[in-house]
C-alpha cells in the first residue's frame, strides 16, 4: 500500500464537544461535535433575534453616506483576537471575521480553493494583502447579502456600498469566465455512448460536472453547511468509479476511506477497551482477561492504542469482536 504524506505545518489538534459540555462560543454556532464536526447554528428565541439584530445592523450601516462606511485608517479600538492560521488567499470566511470557534470546515475551505485553482486554471484568485480586503474579494462572488448573513453567524457586521457587490454567483460562473474552454464539450450523441471516443467524452463531462458540484460544496461560505471531510471523500467526483471496483474484483470494502480511518483514542471497534482520565493526559488499554482488574490495564504512549477502519488496534488484534 502506497500513500502521499502532506506537511500541513499549522495543523492542530482539537477535542470533540459533546451534547452535554458544549461552550458558548460568542457566535451563533456550535464548536465541532462528532456528530457535527463543523457546528451546528443555535437555534431558539434568543438567537434568532440576536441574527436579526446583526444583519439589521449590517443593512442600516451600507446605507449610510459613503464617509461613514469603511473602516478608519487609525482604529484605536482593541482588535479581535482570533486564530488567523492559514496562506493568504486560502482562509475561509470564519477567519476573515475572526471566529474564535474555528472548525475543521476551515481545511475544507482551502481545499476547495485549490480545487478551484485547477478548474481556473488560474493562481492566485484571491491576492489580497489584508483581511478587510480578503473579505471583498470573497464578496464580489458571494454577495452582499450571502456575507452580511455569514457575518451574522460568527457575530460580525458587513457592511458596504461597493456597487459591483451585488447578488450571489456561482462559483461555477467564475470558473468559466476564467478558463471558457472547461465547459465547452458537445452534449453526448448517444446514450449509451456507440464507441470508446464517445465513452470517454461522457466520462469527462460528467467528471467537470462532478468537480464544479464539489467545489461549490467546498466553499461554501457558511461553515456549518460546508461539506466534511468523509462525506466530500464519498461524493462523485472522488467516489470509486466502475473501473476502479473491477480491479479490486467488486469489493467495496477495500475502496472505502472509512477502512483507513485512525480513530482517535478510545473510538472505534475496541473503544470499551481504552480508558483516558478527563484530562485528557494517562492513557490505558486492557490486556488481560478481567477487566475489572486494574492490574490487566497497561499505560500506553500518545499515539499507541489507535484503530484503524473496521480493524481494533495492535493491542486487541486477538480479541473476539463478532
Amino acid at each position: 500500500m502506497t500513500g502521499t504524506l502532506v506537511d500541513f505545518g499549522l495543523a492542530e489538534t482539537f477535542t470533540f464537544e459533546t451534547s452535554r459540555d458544549q461552550k458558548e462560543t460568542g457566535c451563533l454556532h456550535t464548536g465541532p461535535s462528532s456528530e457535527a464536526p463543523h457546528g451546528r447554528p443555535k437555534d431558539g428565541p434568543k438567537y434568532n433575534e440576536l441574527l436579526k439584530r446583526s444583519l439589521k445592523a449590517s443593512r442600516t450601516k451600507s446605507d449610510m453616506l459613503p464617509e461613514y462606511i469603511g473602516w478608519p485608517t487609525d482604529d484605536t479600538r482593541p482588535t479581535l483576537k482570533a486564530n488567523r492560521a492559514g496562506t493568504r488567499g486560502f482562509r475561509a470566511p470564519e477567519v476573515l471575521f475572526k471566529c474564535v470557534v474555528q472548525t475543521p470546515a476551515v481545511d475544507i475551505w482551502s481545499a476547495g480553493t485549490i480545487l478551484l485553482f485547477f478548474l481556473a486554471k488560474k493562481w492566485p484568485i484571491f491576492a489580497a494583502t489584508s483581511d478587510m480586503h480578503a473579505l471583498l474579494e470573497q464578496a464580489l462572488i458571494l454577495g452582499k447579502e450571502v456575507m452580511e448573513k455569514c457575518a451574522a453567524l460568527h457575530c460580525r457586521t458587513f457592511s458596504t456600498n461597493i456597487p459591483e457587490i451585488g447578488e450571489r454567483k456561482p462559483w461555477s460562473m467564475m470558473v468559466k469566465t476564467l478558463n471558457p474552454s472547461l465547459l465547452n464539450f458537445p452534449p453526448p450523441p448517444w446514450d449509451p455512448p456507440q464507441s470508446s471516443e464517445e465513452a470517454s467524452e461522457q466520462l469527462h463531462r460528467q467528471l467537470t460536472l462532478d468537480a464544479l458540484d464539489l467545489l461549490e460544496k467546498c466553499l461554501d461560505p457558511f461553515s456549518v453547511y460546508r461539506i466534511n471531510a468523509k462525506n466530500a471523500l464519498y461524493h462523485p467526483f472522488l467516489a470509486p468509479d466502475s473501473t476502479e471496483v473491477e480491479a479490486v474484483g467488486g469489493d467495496m470494502m477495500q475502496l472505502e476511506d472509512d477502512a483507513f480511518f485512525p480513530h482517535p483514542f478510545g473510538d472505534g471497534i475496541c473503544a470499551k477497551y481504552h480508558q483516558q482520565d478527563s484530562s485528557g493526559g494517562e492513557l490505558k488499554v486492557f490486556i488481560g482477561a478481567d477487566i475489572e482488574d486494574p492490574s490487566h490495564w497497561i499505560d500506553v504512549e500518545a499515539g499507541e492504542g489507535i484503530a484503524i477502519g473496521y480493524e481494533p488496534c495492535e493491542f486487541h488484534q486477538d480479541f473476539d469482536f463478532s
